[in-house]
């Protein structure tokens, strides 16, 4: 038998495809697993287990059609379910499944005219495996850090002289649009606000496009801070992750892999909201949000407030930061 997965983009997206790789894999064991993403996210899909061939999608279906139909599916499952897959399913003539998005509860959520929840898009995920009558048995995702880039990293902590006698805390200051940003000079006063006895130092960690906030937050903090934004791709990026011994993030895709990797962690919502589903599935997580009359104002967030006053994210205040991080410290860090 061989199965096809589609699922393009994005980060956190794709990690929370891997209960359902998890589920194909229990049941079919012999199975041929394929997966079609964007070549950018490739190296995440290495880390997801039981994936058996990494497919690049081009921009173009007609430049990969041959080769999906020359390797003759049983079955395609499409977790992305946009036009691009929707050609590809109807021209691929394979049997096919796709998920229920819940496009109306989401923007009703938003809307606030309805007070349901969305779990976990991993919920929503699972809707496809049940039009097979295939139990999902493990809900929450699990990456496996790659060997490869073992000596990358290590050669990283070398350069950046991290120090190997501290608690290392990662922190994610980017996320897709600004509104989902927890204000940089706020990081920055919670990073002041750890006092030297905890024996902790963060780590900046991001893409390329983060670097601006890490420079910020450096220039405005007093305390030593290492910037490793834009230093690693994604694959490496997992490995990083790995290496941290807790992580402090806003709602983004670094959130979901550090759940998927089991790090106690902060996640800090703003515009968005868990009951749309998108908070981390980890039994060590700790989640703040507001839980403001105006929240969520969005699915995906803006590029500013709506309202100009961003209260979501300035109710929390740093001193309230600090006492999740002195929580997790206590609880989920130092006593492991």
């Amino acid at each position: 038998m061989r199965i096809l997965i589609l699922r393009f983009s994005s980060l956190g997206d794709i990690v929370l495809t891997e209960p359902i790789i998890h589920a194909l894999r229990e049941k079919y064991p012999q199975a041929v697993i394929d997966y079609l993403i964007k070549p950018v996210f490739s190296e995440i899909v290495q880390a997801i287990p039981g994936v058996d061939n990494i497919i690049a999608r081009p921009e173009k279906i007609n430049d990969i059609l041959p080769e999906l139909k020359n390797n003759k599916y049983d079955l395609v499952i499409d977790l992305h379910d946009k036009l691009y897959s929707q050609i590809l399913r109807m021209r691929l003539k394979a049997k096919s499944v796709t998920y229920k998005k819940q496009h109306f509860t989401r923007w009703a959520i938003v809307k606030k005219l309805t007070k349901a929840e969305i779990d976990s898009t991993v919920d929503l995920y699972e809707t496809a495996l049940k039009k097979l009558n295939i139990p999902l048995k493990r809900k929450y995702p699990v990456l496996q850090a790659q060997p490869q880039y073992r000596e990358k990293i290590e050669k990283l902590i070398s350069d950046y002289s991290l120090p190997v006698n501290r608690t290392l805390i990662g922190l994610f200051p980017g996320a897709s649009f600004n509104t989902k940003q927890y204000p940089v000079d706020w990081y920055a006063d919670f990073i002041d606000r750890i006092p030297d006895t905890w024996n902790t130092s963060f780590c900046i960690l991001g893409s390329t496009a983060d670097k601006p906030l890490a420079m910020k937050i450096k220039q405005k903090t007093e305390s030593k801070v290492y910037d490793l934004t834009g230093t690693v791709s994604p694959g490496e990026l997992i490995n990083l992750t790995d290496l941290m011994d807790g992580i402090v993030s806003n709602d983004s895709g670094p959130m979901h892999i550090a759940a998927a990797l089991r790090k106690p962690q902060i996640a800090i919502f703003g515009s968005t909201h868990t009951r749309l589903g998108f908070r981390p599935l980890n039994d060590k997580a700790v989640v703040i949000q507001s839980d403001l009359k105006c929240q969520p104002c969005s699915l995906h967030g803006f590029k500013e407030c709506p309202r100009r006053h961003f209260r979501c994210m300035y109710s929390i205040s740093p001193c309230t930061l600090k006492e999740y991080m002195q929580e997790l410290l206590e609880n989920s860090i130092w006593n492991l």
